[in-house]
């Protein structure tokens, strides 16, 4: 009760000063400025709230900029958001984020301004998680540069900060600034790339920083050929407050990640009919954690844990045209190997110290994923299209720790064959016939009881029909899948199983006059599964099932002309789910869950500035036939702008 006392207090709070602001912003909206366009962010409210069963979500939104009067280029801008969401049940739990930027911003130059900024985060979770208090809040100021062309950005600032976290509150100062470019030519070549940089120094000799950049380079040549060099690098340190042991401890952790990476991508034409896009990019990451003192209730504190991760990837995709149709053939080979690691850094019993690198070391794995691709589609008459894909993937993935027994390998065969058909402007028809095959195979005798094979066989018609009244979309599917496991034979308890759908969903829009149209939704589905042998290919039925969702509204638009207007709409969804064990069941054994609600939707549009969108419905639910529930449900979502 405490909680949603809260919860709601901090709500009517944060909503109240969002409209205060907001009134503010509207007021001072009107006045003029000769600052450039580019400084300006279209002030924007929104709000909403999305009730679904015993799920409660609020959000909301204040962002925009507005003139002052400090000077005739001065700016302030805003920037609230709001998040809060409640799970109500036997333990109702309660999450509340915020997050706050206020600037003001002072040309000093037409390329030049000075600015003075406030944020903070809040984040409150009444759970008990690790990290479920958090406040974060910072003072800043400092300079920015932004070229006329907006080519190059660039700023310095420094900030006062303050954090707090697991109930600790540290007080420090940050310095940083970015560089930007955007559009640049170095020679014949276009340039971009971003710098950043920034170093806190907090109390409690927490200190958290970040260098880095990324870039790109490349041309596009006359002959239509083109390629591209982009580059990424980054070293970070983050220090945070954890509980070790039993939970009750706050201790300093330090987790500190160095990253770097390099693609190089090019396109060109062998002849006129072929081209040719070719990409190879290789990924490196080390991250290394570590505490700042040791604790004798966890011997993890006394040591430095090391993760080292590479990565490898070669693509080249073909792209075709002959014999009227259009066709790709790819080949790809991705390669991975991670590495893990643990040094001693305080005092702590050898045999523990074995364990943890043991423990560690089991993490360590490599892996190759390698593939072709191949699509074709042949547009053959004009009323007729006609297109294939197939797609084969072998993954290979190795430990070296012997207590790891997850090596294995992996094939993974796709298919599909799609034929459509445009009968006239109104009719089209598809059919779409696609197989899958995956093996896992473990390579360990342990798991080896685990190898299967899954089946997979999908046949999907479709039919268009779009007329200046009416709308629908029917699709059907046929689905069975096989799962069967390579020695079903030696258990006794066979564990493959075997899935068959049969479905049908629609969507249909009926305008009945220039003001009022049906809007129909529909999905139903009876699907069984059952014990299954592929050898004699034989099955045992378990349960069967039916399922049906209906939803039907319909809408009265005042405006015929504006679509995206103003429009209420009244109906009904109704749900149902039946199952039961294969064969004849016994009494009880059946379930039925239904369940109907009466819905209403409102759009509401005021031009390009306001919408607002509220949909709400009651559901009443049923088991077998006895009202076991109600509750309302409710959407609402409202946007204005300035």
């Amino acid at each position: 009760m405490l909680s949603d006392a809260r919860t709601g207090l901090i709500r009517s709070c944060f909503t109240t000063a969002l409209l205060l602001c907001f009134g503010a912003a509207a007021v001072q909206a009107q006045v003029q400025s000769n600052a450039r366009d580019s400084l300006l962010i279209e002030p924007l409210f929104s709000q909403g709230f999305d009730k679904n069963a015993n799920t409660i979500v609020f959000n909301g939104l204040l962002r925009g900029s507005i003139p002052t009067f400090i000077a005739d280029d001065a700016w302030f801008l805003f920037d609230l958001r709001y998040r809060a969401n409640t799970i109500r049940g036997f333990n109702t739990s309660v999450r509340d984020d915020a997050e706050a930027l206020l600037e003001q911003r002072l040309g000093l130059a037409p390329e030049w301004f000075a600015f003075v900024s406030a944020g903070g985060l809040i984040s409150d979770d009444s759970r008990s998680l690790t990290i479920n208090k958090l406040l974060n809040g910072n003072l800043r100021s400092g300079l920015r540069y932004q070229s006329l062309d907006d080519r190059i950005q660039a700023e310095a600032a420094a900030a006062a900060v303050y954090s707090e976290q697991l109930g600790i509150a540290d007080r420090g100062s940050e310095y940083g600034g970015f560089l930007r470019g955007r559009g640049l030519k170095l020679d014949d070549f276009d340039l971009q790339f971003d710098a950043v940089a920034d170093l806190s120094q907090l109390s409690g000799e927490r200190l958290n920083f970040t260098v880095g950049g990324d870039g790109e380079i490349g041309r596009i040549f006359p002959e239509g050929a083109a390629i591209s060099i982009v580059g990424e690098v980054e070293d970070s340190r983050r220090d945070f407050y954890t509980f070790v042991g039993s939970g009750s401890t706050a201790a300093l952790e330090t987790r500190k990640r160095n990253n770097w990476a390099v693609e190089a991508r090019a396109a060109f034409d062998l002849s006129d009919d072929i081209d040719l896009d070719l990409r190879t990019a290789i990924r490196s990451e080390a991250i290394e954690r570590f505490y700042r003192a040791a604790f004798q209730e966890n011997s993890v504190t006394a040591v430095a844990r090391a993760r080292d991760e590479l990565r490898l990837d070669i693509e080249a995709v073909a792209h075709g045209r002959w014999a009227g149709g259009l066709h790709s053939l790819g080949f790809f080979v991705n390669g991975r190997d991670e590495s893990n690691s643990v040094a001693q850094r305080f005092d702590v019993n050898p045999s523990e110290l074995t364990r943890l690198r043991e423990s560690e070391r089991q993490r360590d794995n490599s892996s190759t994923r390698s593939g072709v691709s191949l699509r074709s589609e042949w547009p053959a008459f004009g009323r007729d299209t006609l297109s294939a894909s197939f797609s084969g993937i072998v993954l290979r993935y190795d430990t070296p720790s012997d207590e790891n027994n997850d090596d294995r390998d992996e094939l993974s065969l796709i298919t599909s064959l799609s034929y459509s058909h445009r009968h006239s402007d109104m009719l089209t028809s598809r059919v779409t016939l696609e197989t899958q095959l995956e093996h896992l195979v473990f390579l360990r005798a342990e798991r080896s009881a685990q190898n299967n094979w899954n089946r997979v066989i999908r046949l999907i018609p479709r039919i268009e029909i779009t007329t200046r009244r009416f709308i629908a979309r029917p699709t059907f599917e046929v689905l069975a899948n096989f799962t069967s496991y390579d020695f079903e034979n030696q258990i006794i308890t066979s564990p493959s199983f075997s899935f068959r759908q049969v479905s049908y969903r629609d969507s249909l829009i009926w305008r009945l006059s220039s003001q009022e149209h049906l809007d129909l939704g529909i999905v139903t589905r009876y699907y069984e599964r059952g014990r299954f042998r592929w050898n004699s290919f034989s099955e045992t039925p378990q349960d069967e099932n039916v399922e049906l969702f209906c939803r039907l509204l319909l809408f009265h638009t005042p405006n015929f002309s504006d679509p995206n207007g103003t429009q209420v709409g009244v109906g009904a969804r109704i749900y149902s789910l039946s199952s039961s064990p294969a064969g004849t069941p016994l009494p009880g054994q059946e379930t039925l869950r239904q369940s109907f609600a009466p819905e209403t939707v409102i759009r509401f549009s005021a031009g390009p500035s306001t919408d607002l969108e509220l949909r709400g419905w009651y559901e009443i639910e049923f088991d077998r036939g006895r009202e076991v529930r109600r509750f309302p449900n409710v959407f609402l979502q409202s946007t204005v702008r300035l």
